[in-house]
C-alpha cells in the first residue's frame, strides 16, 4: 500500500498535517517545496496546486487534496479509532468544527500578516506600521477569544498539557497545540496524548520546524 504525499515548507502550516498524520499512525511521503527558490510558482507545482501554497496532499489514488483544514479533517477521518476528531452525528462536531475553521480562517490569516508582512510589500513600499500595529493587536484580541471561549473549560486545559511537555521549537510547538486543541476542544478525548506520541511527532515534525 502506498503512502500520503505531504508537500511542506519552512516555517509553513504543513507542520499541522505532520501532526495530525503521527497521531492518526499514517506514514507520509515529504516532499519540500522550496519557497526560498520559488519553486512554489513552478509550473510543476502549479500542477499540484494551482494558488501555490503548502499544505498540499497526494491521495493514495494520485488525486491531490489542498486547504489546511481540507487535509487535516482528511487525515482525521482516516483513523476513527484514535478519535482524533468528532464524527458525523456526535454532538461534540459542531464545536470542534467551529474553532478549527476559526483558526484558518481567522487566527492564521492575522498570523500571516504578523510574521510574513514582507509578502503584502509590492514595489518597494512596505506595509505601513499602523497596519502592523493593527496586525498585532488582532492576533492578541484572537488568542484571547480562542483562551476564554475555545479554552474556558479546565478539563480542555488540562488535556492540552503543560507547556513543559512541548518541543522547544516554536513550529513543532504549534503543529502539536493545532492536533491537541482539535482533540480536546470538541471534548472527544477526556486524556491528553501520550508522551509517546509527542515524541513521535516531535520527531516526524522535525523538518519542518
Amino acid at each position: 500500500m502506498g503512502e500520503h504525499v505531504l508537500y511542506w515548507g519552512f516555517n509553513m502550516g504543513s507542520a499541522a498535517a505532520q501532526a495530525i498524520a503521527a497521531c492518526a499512525g499514517l506514514p507520509l511521503t515529504l516532499r519540500q517545496v522550496n519557497f526560498g527558490h520559488g519553486e512554489h510558482r513552478s509550473p510543476e507545482y502549479l500542477a499540484v496546486n494551482p494558488v501555490g501554497k503548502v499544505p498540499a496532499l497526494g491521495l493514495l489514488d494520485s488525486s491531490i487534496l489542498t486547504e489546511s483544514a481540507a487535509i487535516l479533517l482528511y487525515l482525521c477521518e482516516l483513523a476513527p479509532d484514535r478519535r482524533l476528531f468528532p464524527a458525523a452525528g456526535d454532538p461534540a462536531r459542531p464545536e470542534a468544527l467551529r474553532w478549527l475553521f476559526f483558526m484558518v480562517s481567522d487566527l492564521y490569516a492575522t498570523m500571516v500578516i504578523n510574521y510574513h508582512y514582507d509578502d503584502f510589500e509590492a514595489d518597494g513600499v512596505s506595509v505601513p506600521a499602523p497596519i502592523r500595529a493593527k496586525a498585532r493587536d488582532d492576533l492578541a484580541d484572537q488568542f484571547a477569544v480562542l483562551e476564554k471561549h475555545a479554552l474556558a473549560d479546565k478539563a480542555r486545559r488540562d488535556a492540552i498539557g503543560s507547556s513543559t511537555r512541548w518541543p522547544k521549537s516554536s513550529a513543532t510547538g504549534g503543529a502539536l497545540f493545532v492536533a491537541n486543541l482539535i482533540d480536546t476542544i470538541s471534548g472527544a478525548l477526556t486524556t491528553p496524548v501520550s508522551d509517546e506520541t509527542l515524541a513521535l511527532v516531535n520527531e516526524a515534525t522535525r523538518k519542518t520546524a
